[in-house]
């Protein structure tokens, strides 16, 4: 829908900043914009400073959204070498409008023009608190949206243009939004597809981060100890468990298996099936385990190696809760102290 800057300034004029009840389409004007004028009129001046969050409140939400922000990032600066434009603005906001990081091209006027905005970090621009924005009216439909000028419920936009677009999660919940902005006259259509494409980059990266969280959040409810190597033996990823039945209490990502043992793990038994085997620590201190040591293949290369593990109390209690029952006596409860008693016990 072309944008008609006087037919939409009328429009302001009479149904923001005037009194007359708004019909249910305009020409001209996006109904989904409309919508958002009728939902935020009489809620919100029109010409006030929208609400900014406190120092502390705006802190607390960067710790929140911290994995968004360490993915948006580094995308939303390569828009600026991908467009190579210095006349843009892009901001990062939470999935309720409330800005969390802001980039910016070296541009006086560009910079100007957001200070005069007020676009800056812990600035709410939803739509209880801004009325119509790019970013109230993007989250509310969970779909891109280009305003400009008037469209904008503030007056304080009205010489911008801003095009939004949603973030999702694995689970395709709205994670937040991305902002370009700029002067209206600045404003290229090449803008909106960078967006989606930034979009995407990014809700693609956050899906692996999310898909490795889960993976790690399954392997971690596996009752047996499970540890991933390369063919060097270096530790890929493993679970809790596995840092139980090896009796280790540290990080044990970015070690080998040789950090810890004096076992020559080429001679460990390849096999299907669990195998009852004692690693012996550097301090010569032995660990039985039920083992099972897998190689992993990729075009013949033994590529990997997946090393599953129980240790005999675990496997007793496993075997307790299949049977059914767990022991209520141990043999210290057996009366007597006789010769023959203790020799049975």
């Amino acid at each position: 829908m072309e944008y008609n800057h006087e037919k939409i300034k009328e429009y302001w004029n009479r149904y923001i900043a005037g009194f007359e009840k708004m019909p249910d389409h305009l020409e001209g004007l996006d109904d989904r914009i409309l919508n958002s004028w009728k939902r935020s009129v009489g809620r919100i001046n029109p010409y006030s400073a929208p609400t900014k969050l406190s120092k502390d409140e705006l802190q607390k939400l960067i710790e929140d959204n911290e994995t968004l922000i360490k993915v948006a990032l580094p995308y939303m600066i390569k828009f600026y070498q991908v467009a190579q434009t210095a006349t843009q603005n892009v901001l990062l906001a939470d999935n309720k409008g409330r800005q969390l990081m802001n980039v910016s091209a070296e541009n006086q006027d560009l910079k100007k023009l957001m200070s005069k905005a007020l676009v800056e970090n812990g600035i709410d621009y939803s739509e209880e608190s801004c009325g119509t924005s790019s970013l109230a009216v993007c989250l509310h439909e969970d779909s891109p949206i280009l305003l400009q000028g008037y469209e904008h419920y503030r007056s304080l936009y009205h010489d911008l243009s801003c095009f939004s677009a949603p973030i999702h999660s694995l689970g395709n919940q709205q994670l937040g939004s991305i902002c370009i902005t700029g002067k209206m006259e600045n404003y290229q259509p090449f803008i909106m597809s960078a967006l989606i494409i930034m979009i995407q980059a990014i809700e693609n990266e956050l899906r692996l981060t999310q898909a490795n969280a889960v993976l790690q959040n399954v392997v971690d409810n596996i009752s047996q100890g499970f540890i991933l190597l390369d063919s060097s033996y270096n530790i890929m990823q493993y679970n809790a468990q596995a840092s139980k039945n090896l009796e280790i209490n540290t990080d044990l990502s970015k070690h080998n298996l040789n950090d810890f043992f004096i076992d020559d793990f080429s001679l460990l038994p390849r096999s299907s099936q669990m195998t009852n085997y004692t690693l012996t620590k550097k301090n010569h201190f032995k660990i039985p385990l039920s083992l099972q040591f897998i190689p992993l293949q990729e075009n013949s290369q033994k590529d990997m190696y997946l090393m599953m593990m129980s240790s005999f109390n675990d496997l007793k209690e496993e075997t307790s809760r299949k049977v059914g029952y767990l022991a209520k006596y141990s043999f210290d409860d057996i009366i007597g102290e006789s010769m023959a008693i203790n020799k049975i016990k």
